[in-house]
């Protein structure tokens, strides 16, 4: 849902919800008006901006490549309850998914 409208559709893509038909939310790719699940039930949760990292406190936009991540509490990708998401930077994601690097 994306302002009480339902997306077009959806697919899945590595374990996670795309949604489709979604061309005029912040988050879609232009191209193809894509956007993962779970960045729009986060994007709705927290709303535009900057928001810090649930683990370091690091200030994140939304948007880039060091954009805001939308973390999966429970590591869960098909979990996309609204308290199970928070955002996350880049280098928290990642080390949280890779416990075997160190976080510089």
């Amino acid at each position: 849902m994306w302002h009480g409208r339902p997306a077009k559709g959806f697919t899945e893509e590595n374990g996670y919800r795309l949604l489709t038909g979604l061309y005029d939310h912040p988050l879609a790719r232009r191209k193809d008006g894509v956007v993962a699940e779970h960045r729009v039930v986060l994007y709705e949760k927290i709303g535009p901006g900057s928001h810090q990292c649930h683990w370091c406190t690091r200030i994140v936009t939304w948007g880039g490549n060091d954009g805001i991540i939308a973390d999966h509490l429970d590591r869960n990708h098909a979990n996309n309850d609204p308290a199970n998401l928070v955002p996350s930077c880049n280098v928290c994601n990642f080390t949280r998914h890779n416990p075997g690097f160190a976080h510089v």
